[in-house]
C-alpha cells in the first residue's frame, strides 16, 4: 500500500503557480454542507492562530481524485470566491492586486475551476455557474432551482459575513485560509484511498460498508447511469441494518457462484475470495467482485427477494400471503439468521423445480430449527452461519435438485443440531418471560387463534402503535414488584385456598411462591389494553370491557384464553397444569421431522 502523507497549507495544496486540477469523483457523496457546518468551520479559522490543522485530505496521486476532504474543499472554495468578490471592491493598490491574483489562481486556471465537483445534486453545473459568474465573468444560463441547493445558499452565507469586513480584516482571513495546515494523503489508487479513509476518518458521518463499496463499483466506470442503479438498489434494501445484512447473506448464499473453486466440493473447498463473509472482511469481498460485468445485475435481483424477508413494501417481487406471513414470523421469531438460506431457495426457485407449496415446507422446517435454536441458545449464534452454508453446499453437490432430496439434507442438518425436546421443555416450564421475554411473546402469538363465534376479523398480535406493540403478555397472577411483596390480598387469600398445603402460608411463604410461578408460560397470555388489568382481581379481570363496549378481559376471543376464562379462580395448580399443556403443544409444533 504506497501512501505519501505530508504536512502541506491550504495554498501548498491549491498552489497558485500550477495549474492542477482536483476532482471529485462521481462516486462520492454529493456535497451537502449545511449553514452550521460552514459557520463552524469559519469560527475555527478565526478563532484560532494562523495555520490552524484542520484535518486531512485523502486522493488519488494520478487522477487527482478527492476520496475524503470534499466537503472542506468545496465550501473553502466558495468562502474564496466571496473573498475575491470583496477584494475587487478595494482601491487597487501592489498588495491586493497580488493577493487578488494569487487567489483568482487558486480557484480557476485557463478559465477551468481548479476544483471539479460530482454531478450529484447538480454540484458540478451549479459550482461552475457561480464560478462564471462571479470569477471567470463568462455569461451562462443559471441552473434551474440554483437557489434551492447547497452551492448556492453556503456561498450567499460566506457573501453576506465577508461582506461585512473591512480590508484589513478580509486580508487577514485570506492569510489564515493560505496558511492553513493539513495532511496531504496521496495514494496510487482508489482501493488504498478507501481503505485509508476508513482507517483515519473521524470527521462527520462515518461511511457504511455499503458506502465503501459503492465507491468502489463507481469507480470503476464512467457510466452516469451506475448511480441509478446503485440509488434503485438501496431503495430496495431499505435500512441500513437490512443493507449489511443483506451483504454478507448475499455472499455466503452464493459464494459457489462468486468463486473460482481451487479443489472440488467434496473436499472442503477453499475459496478464493472469503470462506465467509463477516462484518470485517464484507468490504474487502465485494471490491474484488464489483469488476464482474454481471454484479450489479445479480446484486439487485437478490436485493429484490431479500426485500421480501425484510417486509420492505418497495419494488417486492410478488408472492402470496402465506409466503408473506412466513417471512414476518422468521422476523418475530428473531430468527433472520436464516435469510441467507432463505436467500438462496427463494432465488433458486424456479431453477429447483420447487413449487409453492415445497418451498413453504422448507420454510417451516427452518423456522422449527432457529425458534429451538433461540429458546435453548444451541447451536451458538457464530456457528449458524456455517451450518446453513454446509446445507447450500451439500444442495449444490446434488446432481439434481429434487425436493425429496433437498428436504433430507435440511432434515438431517437441522436434526443433527437441534436441542433435545427435553432441554426445549425445560426452558419452557422455566421462567421465560424472565429469561427469553421475546421468545416467550413469539410463542404465545403462535398459540392463539381468534375464535370468537359471534364476530370474524383478524387479529394482527404484532400490531404497533406508536412503536409499542397494542396486544402484550399479561401476566394471569400479577407480577408486582421485584419481591412479589405488594401482591393483593384477594390474590394471596386466593393461592392459599387452592392447595391445601397452602392453607397455613404465611404471606412471606406466599410471595416466595408468586416469585416462583408468575413468570411461567402457564401464567401468561395475551391482552390488548395490559394497563386496564394489572393487579385487579382474577374475576374482574375475566369479563372486562372498555369505556366503547369492547372486550378486554380473557373473553377477548382468543383460544390461548379459553382454559383461562373457564376458571372460576387461579390457583398455582392451574398455572402448573397450562405450563404442562401449553408447553407439550409448543413442543409438538416444533418437530422437526
Amino acid at each position: 500500500m504506497a501512501i505519501h502523507a505530508v504536512d502541506t497549507t491550504f495554498t501548498q495544496f491549491l498552489n497558485p503557480n500550477e495549474t492542477k486540477i482536483y476532482t471529485i469523483p462521481i462516486y462520492q457523496r454529493e456535497y451537502s454542507w449545511k449553514q452550521e457546518h460552514c459557520e463552524a468551520l469559519l469560527n475555527d479559522i478565526q478563532e484560532n492562530d494562523p495555520n490552524y490543522f484542520i484535518g486531512s485530505i485523502i486522493w488519488v496521486e494520478n487522477t487527482n481524485e478527492v476520496i475524503d476532504g470534499q466537503q472542506r474543499l468545496t465550501s473553502l472554495n466558495l468562502l474564496l470566491v466571496a473573498i475575491y468578490n470583496r477584494m475587487c471592491a478595494f482601491v487597487d493598490d501592489e498588495d491586493i492586486n497580488f493577493k487578488k491574483s494569487s487567489l483568482k489562481r487558486m480557484i480557476v486556471s485557463n478559465k477551468k475551476t481548479r476544483l471539479v465537483p460530482q454531478k450529484q445534486g447538480k454540484n458540478k453545473e451549479d459550482f461552475e455557474y457561480l464560478l462564471n459568474s462571479e470569477i471567470i465573468k463568462v455569461p451562462a444560463a443559471k441552473p434551474s432551482n440554483y437557489g434551492n441547493r447547497r452551492i448556492s445558499k453556503n456561498y450567499n452565507w460566506f457573501k453576506e459575513y465577508v461582506d461585512k469586513l473591512d480590508e484589513n480584516e478580509t486580508i487577514q482571513l485570506f492569510d489564515k485560509i493560505c496558511g492553513l495546515t493539513f495532511i496531504s494523503a496521496s495514494v496510487d489508487n482508489a482501493q488504498t484511498a478507501f481503505i485509508l479513509f476508513e482507517t483515519m476518518n473521524n470527521r462527520g458521518m462515518a461511511l457504511s460498508a455499503i458506502d465503501l463499496i459503492k465507491n468502489s463499483y463507481l469507480s470503476r466506470t464512467d457510466d452516469e447511469g451506475s448511480i441509478s442503479n446503485w440509488e434503485s438498489l438501496i431503495e430496495i434494501l431499505g435500512n441500513e441494518s437490512n443493507q449489511e445484512q443483506f451483504l454478507r447473506n448475499n455472499y455466503n448464499a452464493f459464494r459457489s457462484e462468486y468463486n473460482n473453486l481451487s479443489l472440488p466440493l467434496t473436499t472442503n473447498p477453499k475459496y478464493d475470495i472469503a470462506n465467509k463473509a463477516t462484518r470485517s472482511n464484507v468490504i474487502k469481498i465485494y471490491g474484488s467482485l464489483v469488476d464482474r460485468k454481471d454484479f450489479m445485475e445479480f446484486l439487485t435481483l437478490n436485493a429484490k427477494y431479500n426485500s421480501l424477508l425484510t417486509g420492505e413494501e418497495k419494488l417486492q417481487i410478488d408472492v402470496s400471503e402465506e409466503f408473506k406471513t412466513t417471512f414476518k414470523n422468521f422476523r418475530n421469531a428473531n430468527a433472520t439468521s436464516a435469510f441467507t438460506l432463505l436467500l438462496y431457495l427463494l432465488r433458486n426457485q424456479i431453477v429447483f423445480g420447487f413449487d409453492d407449496t415445497q418451498l413453504l415446507d422448507l420454510f417451516e422446517l427452518t423456522l422449527k430449527f432457529f425458534i429451538r435454536r433461540n429458546l435453548t441458545n444451541n447451536p451458538s449464534t457464530g456457528a449458524l452461519p456455517q451450518i446453513l452454508m454446509n446445507i447450500i453446499e451439500k444442495i449444490n453437490q446434488l446432481d439434481k435438485k429434487n425436493f425429496a432430496d433437498v428436504r433430507k439434507i435440511l432434515l438431517d442438518e437441522y436434526q443433527n443440531k437441534t436441542s433435545s425436546n427435553e432441554a426445549v421443555k425445560e426452558i419452557l416450564y422455566g421462567d421465560i418471560y424472565d429469561t427469553n421475554r421475546d421468545m416467550a411473546r413469539y410463542m404465545l402469538c403462535s398459540l392463539c387463534k381468534f375464535e370468537d363465534k359471534n364476530e370474524k376479523k383478524f387479529i394482527d398480535l404484532w400490531e404497533k402503535r406508536d412503536d409499542k406493540y397494542i396486544w402484550t403478555i399479561e401476566h394471569i397472577l400479577p407480577e408486582g414488584n421485584k419481591d412479589a411483596t405488594n401482591t393483593p390480598n384477594e390474590w394471596i387469600e386466593m393461592i392459599k385456598q387452592g392447595d391445601v398445603k397452602y392453607k397455613d402460608y404465611s404471606n412471606e411463604q406466599v410471595y416466595t411462591l408468586v416469585k416462583d410461578y408468575r413468570h411461567k408460560i402457564g401464567n401468561l397470555t395475551m391482552t390488548g389494553y395490559n394497563s386496564s388489568l394489572g393487579n385487579k382481581k382474577f374475576f374482574d379481570k375475566k369479563d372486562r370491557y372498555d369505556s366503547k363496549g369492547e372486550k378486554i378481559g380473557y373473553n377477548n376471543g382468543l383460544s390461548l384464553n379459553e382454559y383461562v376464562y373457564a376458571q372460576s379462580a387461579w390457583y398455582i395448580s392451574n398455572i402448573v397444569e397450562r405450563t404442562k399443556d401449553l408447553s407439550d403443544k409448543i413442543i409438538a409444533n416444533l418437530e422437526i421431522k
